[in-house]
């Protein structure tokens, strides 16, 4: 589409959004009797909501689902934009003494223009992955965060062992040990040696959180495509069946337990489902079409992992939610699917702690979205 005719569309748009401005203000005034005040604010937002969606949708064709985001963003160009109206008013009529009619085509051609670029530039900004190429020794790379886990490891790792084998699925096992005070890296190299395994473990000096060892493993790995998985087996490596006949067509698939077809044979305690619920709506603010962000059970094709998690900034809990709004953010395809799933009530989840730090967390993603820092 020319520059020309996406300007001619932006126009239109504009026109819509004008008319749609003054009727709002007349009938809110007149028929329901709001002070003219507030009638203006609410007309001003409706009309910069009907502009926002046609030309999300029809002018510059942005497929971006981070709608609020960039709603946000046309809302700030707009207030610029006004600003800019009324010190160019004042400016040509006040101080050099144009018809205030003549003043206003000149400043409605200017503000006009910087709407268009303003929003072409940084509101619609088509976001574009660049994906380097890759060569994969492996078809998987099955990564696993680790802290403290020396009582549960092994069973994790045998599951994954003998589904490997059953399957003869080529892949690599990555355990990122996350800083543990416990023996997990000891306990899990020598089950390595003893059973002739290659397993590749990761020894974290200090904890630094589920985010940051996911993301280490993932730097790491050379298969196909990565899995992450919780060392506490809550989704078992047997649900990857359910994955593969998708994992051509679609470049991120996550488990889910709140679609149909998933099921959940040991449920959290109730604050913790309380907790979930909380984080279920937080997270439909962010990401769009998607039930459950937190399932510990994601497939990634390989060079999309690394491109997303190379642009991850938190090391906690927050972590999933982030890796699926940056994931939106470029527009990458996501497919959830329902898996088997049964809570493990050894968790080390800090109900109170962790709840008001990812809290913390989804309002630094809010920000990092906004001001582009992806």
């Amino acid at each position: 589409m020319t520059e020309l005719k996406k300007l001619f569309k932006y126009s239109v748009v504009g026109t819509t959004g004008t008319i749609i401005d003054l009727l709002g203000l007349f009938i809110l005034v007149e028929f329901f009797e709001f002070e003219v005040l507030l009638s203006a604010t609410i007309s001003f937002i409706l009309a910069a909501t009907n502009n926002f969606i046609w030309n999300k949708k029809w002018t510059f064709y942005n497929k971006n689902k981070n709608y609020h985001h960039q709603y946000v963003k046309f809302l700030l160009v707009s207030v610029i934009g006004l600003i800019f109206t009324l010190i160019l008013m004042y400016t040509l009529h006040k101080v050099i003494g144009i018809w205030y009619m003549y003043a206003k085509i000149m400043t409605s051609i200017v503000v006009l223009y910087w709407n268009y670029f303003g929003n072409k530039v940084w509101t619609f900004k088509p976001t574009i992955a660049k994906i380097q190429p890759t060569k994969y020794l492996y078809e998987y790379s099955i990564v696993i965060p680790a802290y403290n886990e020396k009582d549960r490891i092994i069973s994790t790792i045998k599951s994954i062992c003998d589904y490997l084998q059953s399957y003869k699925k080529s892949a690599e096992i990555i355990i990122v040990d996350d800083g543990s005070i416990d023996d997990t890296t000891k306990i899990v190299k020598e089950f390595s040696e003893k059973e002739k395994l290659h397993i590749n473990v990761i020894k974290l000096e200090q904890n630094m959180g589920k985010g940051y060892a996911v993301k280490i493993g993932v730097i790491n790995s050379v298969g196909k495509y990565i899995l992450f998985m919780d060392a506490d087996n809550s989704t078992k490596i047997e649900e990857l069946e359910k994955f593969e006949q998708y994992k051509n067509s679609h470049s991120i698939i996550i488990g889910s337990r709140k679609i149909a077809g998933s099921n959940i044979s040991n449920k959290q305690p109730f604050y913790r489902r309380f907790i979930s619920k909380i984080g279920s709506n937080l997270s439909s603010v962010l990401i769009k079409d998607i039930k459950d962000t937190q399932c510990g059970f994601k497939l990634f094709k390989n060079e999309i992992a690394k491109f997303i998690f190379e642009k991850q900034k938190i090391n906690r809990f927050g972590f999933d939610l982030e890796i699926l709004a940056i994931a939106q953010h470029y527009e990458f395809d996501i497919l959830e699917l329902p898996v088997n799933w049964s809570d493990d009530r050894k968790s080390k989840l800090r109900p109170f702690k962790d709840t008001f730090l990812t809290l913390k967390e989804f309002i630094l993603i809010q920000y990092n979205l906004l001001l582009e820092k992806y």
